[in-house]
């Protein structure tokens, strides 16, 4: 059971998830992803991505920019949503970029790691709400089917938005990633919700009237964020923040702070606006929306 509900809960990207890997991308044991030819470990970047999403433009991109300062990024690109964080604690990888900070604070807390560590903030992508049935959340059936995600991190995102559109209330004082379906105080439309794991979201929206979709499924699946949600997340102080963890002694380093820059550079930023347009907010040091970034 919670290798199930940790399959719901991944982020990427933000993004992640954010098209399908390439042939390149297949996954390989770490260790085997820096050729002989390659150079000294101080100056090799080990990253984990997840498979999928733009992930192997994003790679492409930031091996660029680290070349740039005498860095080698080795990229290794999982297919199993617990490998990330186990990776990087086991000190098998420097960085992972695949996850949102509450699904790291929860899985952080959960597996009891104490080597991985937030290394920087990235970008912040709202989730929302969509239907291929219905152009606006006025329009939802009474007894409409709404799909949301399972897991305890996330489950809270759709009813949120469905409170600000007041269809729903929920339970006050209630962390928003603390929410869940026990939460509901009134569903004056008598709404029924379907508990889905993540990767299911997409497929499951086809049998909804409505459902939940993470930014970079809802941009697989053809929808524009900003024209085609019924409802999109607006608030930059969620706790859907999408980092890069690191090993606990590499967090500040030179090679660290060159991977920040790089995933900071123009060209990274462009990629982002490419997939995501202004939905995408770029975030600052401290998780604030970094104005210099977001015009």
């Amino acid at each position: 059971m919670m290798r199930v509900a940790y399959l719901g809960m991944a982020i990427l990207l933000m993004v992640l998830t954010t098209g399908c890997a390439g042939q390149g991308e297949r996954s390989a044991p770490i260790s085997q992803t820096v050729s002989a030819a390659a150079p000294p470990e101080t100056e090799t970047i080990k990253l984990v991505l997840m498979s999928g999403a733009f992930q192997s433009q994003l790679a492409a991109l930031l091996r660029e920019e680290l070349e740039e300062e005498g860095y080698a990024l080795a990229a290794y690109f999982a297919e199993d949503i617990l490998e990330p964080n186990k990776l990087v604690d086991e000190g098998k990888a420097d960085a992972n970029f695949f996850q949102h900070e509450a699904y790291f604070n929860q899985f952080v807390s959960d597996h009891n790691l104490k080597q991985l560590v937030r290394g920087f903030y990235v970008v912040s992508l709202p989730g929302g709400l969509y239907s291929r049935a219905y152009p606006s959340l006025a329009q939802l059936p009474d007894g409409a089917t709404v799909s949301i995600p399972v897991d305890a991190t996330n489950n809270g995102r759709a009813l949120l938005l469905l409170q600000k559109a007041g269809l729903l209330q929920l339970k006050p004082g209630v962390e928003v990633s603390q929410l869940g379906l026990k939460d509901i105080v009134s569903n004056p439309r008598g709404f029924k919700f379907k508990e889905v794991t993540q990767p299911s979201l997409p497929q499951t929206l086809e049998q909804s009237d409505a459902g939940f979709l993470f930014a970079g499924s809802a941009v697989q699946l053809g929808y524009e964020l900003q024209r085609d949600a019924l409802a999109l997340e607006a608030d930059a102080e969620l706790p859907y923040k999408s980092i890069v963890a690191v090993r606990r002694d590499l967090a500040g380093s030179p090679k660290i702070r060159a991977l920040q820059r790089a995933f900071a550079s123009e060209a990274v930023k462009a990629l982002y606006k490419l997939h995501y347009d202004d939905a995408v907010q770029f975030l600052d040091e401290r998780g604030g929306v970094d104005k210099r970034k977001n015009p």
